[in-house]
């Protein structure tokens, strides 16, 4: 647990320096070792630290090496002829980690390091919004250990908050761009389509009936989940595998504290955010920020019905990242006490749920952390 903790604080200190820092030269080199730290410890793991590493990881790991000494365009021609068996993006990135050696831990590194690098870029878009280090935090706590075992989803919803934020820019090539990838790292992004939808109806000014409706259309989905994804298989729009998503999922200590999580954290952001719902300036923002939680809270709950709801929620969890530090930023500038109840209200949330799914409940197998490079 030490070393996790140990490497997260290291990150956020460098953070830190990064948004403290006026000299641009200083801010990159900053970021780049706030990005490398965490990024070395998921290099340096041992095999089986992350449950799908034994799964997806290493199986695909020992495919794109076949292709490692014969040069860029027969892995591209491979790739397109549907030589591989995962996501084309995934397997690029893999491709790029080999380069640097033949062990599957630089894989791991280079997979990790562009995740993390592609959260940063979210977190320096948003910079002007909240803070940058409690960014980095709610990162780490809540999404870094999971980066070590869904491995290629990570790289799809940290491209999510990519294309969020460049959509809010209206930088309309690079949100596309981003999109695109975040496709070809995991199939499951499909689901970010209901994040535009509910994104351009509340940019619209769609009514309020109507945003609500959308929301509630997530049950209906999982009620009809089982031939929605014998439709798509039988399509060939997803693979076989994906007919383990419409098992049903056990219902666990840690997917009841995940629930009591998501409406915690709803809540308090409620409890911050509500009079700026009645602010013209901060009104549509702040409609969004609680309606995407509500999104993934009640996917979450459909998480009874499928492992495949609980995934889809990440997509929508994800944005606790950008979020949650916004709503208390919002509320310091408003109210310095209440902002800082509020802080300290998620703060320990956040560590406490950490601690409990991930070091008690070792969910995702992460725990405890194991590296024959470092001696651990």
């Amino acid at each position: 647990m030490l070393i996790y903790i140990f490497v997260f604080l290291l990150s956020i200190i460098f953070t830190i320096f990064c948004e403290g820092s006026e000299k641009k030269s200083y801010r990159i080199s900053f970021a780049l070792i706030a990005i490398l730290i965490p990024s070395l410890l998921a290099g340096f793991r041992d095999y089986g630290v992350g449950y799908d590493t034994q799964i997806y990881v290493d199986d695909t790991y020992r495919e794109v090496l076949d292709y490692r000494d014969l040069g860029l365009w027969s892995f591209l021609k491979a790739m397109l002829e549907g030589e591989f068996t995962l996501e084309p993006f995934y397997c690029f990135i893999n491709y790029i980690g080999l380069q640097l050696g033949i062990e599957v831990n630089y894989v791991y590194f280079v997979v990790n390091f562009v995740t993390i690098a592609l959260v940063f870029n979210a977190i320096w878009l948003y910079q002007e919004k909240a803070s940058m280090p409690l960014m980095m935090f709610v990162f780490l706590f809540l999404y870094f250990n999971i980066s070590l075992n869904i491995i290629r989803q990570t790289v799809a919803i940290a491209l999510a908050l990519n294309v969020y934020l460049y959509l809010e820019q209206r930088r309309w090539i690079m949100a596309l761009v981003f999109g695109v990838l975040m496709f070809l790292s995991h199939t499951t992004s499909i689901v970010f389509i209901l994040f535009l939808l509910l994104y351009f109806a509340i940019n619209r000014g769609v009514g309020f009936k109507i945003v609500i409706g959308l929301i509630l259309i997530v049950p209906l989905v999982f009620l009809m989940l089982e031939d929605i994804v014998l439709l798509a298989i039988s399509l060939n729009m997803v693979p076989t595998r994906f007919i383990n998503y419409i098992l049903e999922e056990e219902e666990t200590a840690v997917m009841k504290t995940a629930v009591a999580y998501g409406w915690l954290v709803l809540g308090a952001m409620i409890w911050g955010g509500y009079t700026f719902l009645i602010k013209k300036e901060y009104f549509r923002e702040t409609y969004f920020i609680l309606n995407v939680k509500l999104f993934s809270n009640l996917l979450i709950l459909a998480s009874t019905v499928s492992l495949w709801a609980f995934r889809t929620a990440y997509y929508f969890g994800v944005f606790d990242i950008l979020f949650i530090p916004r709503i208390i930023h919002l509320v310091s500038e408003e109210d310095e006490e209440k902002g800082k109840i509020l802080s300290y209200f998620f703060v320990i949330l956040i560590i406490f749920y950490w601690y409990w799914s991930i070091i008690y409940n070792n969910e995702n197998e992460t725990y405890p952390y194991k590296s024959e490079i470092l001696g651990i």
